[in-house]
């Protein structure tokens, strides 16, 4: 019967996880269509994040979830708990740096300190855990050689990047650098410029008023 029960409350919850999934994937679409209904609808999950950043709603959802996660799977290993808890808080600290996604700034500082935090409290407390021995320590032994030669890896990358940027003449940051370096390719200058000039123009037709009440 427990059984029964425990596989419909996760069947529920990943249909519910798979909805806010859809909603946040049709956001953008909606939200140029004008559909307001849909925007209100939704709002729980988009309002509080910068609007650029819309999906980071579903970071914060499935970041509760992962966190209870290690007391079910791993019940009998309070190391396998403690690293599970130290990557999903890690993983979405690192997100949560990347993409800056809350409107306040002092939201975003005391959501990454808060997470900072407990990634301490999590290293503390594996002080209190008996040193592993036969099979377990094999095991967590692998993985630490995973993460070593990750950071390797990572290490790697960034002297190749440092190569590539002293090879580059371009000025740092601007559009001539390579788009290895910027993780991405900018903007079309001439689409960019274009734009300016449209704003500018905007702007000069708007009384110091106007301009005050479109920047509030």
């Amino acid at each position: 019967g427990m059984v029964i029960v425990g596989v419909l409350l996760i069947c529920m919850g990943c249909i519910f996880l798979a909805l806010l999934t859809w909603l946040v994937t049709v956001a953008p679409t909606k939200a140029s269509k004008g559909d307001m209904q849909f925007l209100q609808s939704c709002r729980f999950l988009l309002f509080r994040f910068r609007v650029d950043v819309w999906w980071y709603g579903m970071v914060v959802v499935l970041r509760g979830p992962l966190l209870s996660l290690p007391a079910v799977a791993f019940t009998d290993s309070a190391r396998a708990q403690l690293l599970s808890l130290t990557v999903v808080l890690a993983v979405s600290l690192a997100i949560q740096l990347a993409v800056w996604p809350w409107k306040t700034p002092a939201v975003n500082l005391v959501d990454g300190t808060i997470t900072l935090l407990l990634v301490f409290v999590i290293a503390t407390a594996s002080a209190f855990v008996p040193a592993a021995s036969g099979a377990t320590k094999d095991v967590f032994v692998g993985v630490s050689l995973g993460f070593m030669s990750l950071l390797f890896l990572c290490l790697g990358v960034m002297l190749v990047m440092v190569v590539l940027a002293l090879i580059s003449r371009g000025p740092m940051g601007s559009a001539q650098e390579l788009s290895v370096l910027t993780l991405g390719k900018g903007p079309d200058l001439a689409v960019l410029a274009s734009r300016f000039r449209d704003m500018s123009d905007v702007g000069t037709q708007m009384s110091h008023t106007d301009l005050i009440r479109t920047l509030e």
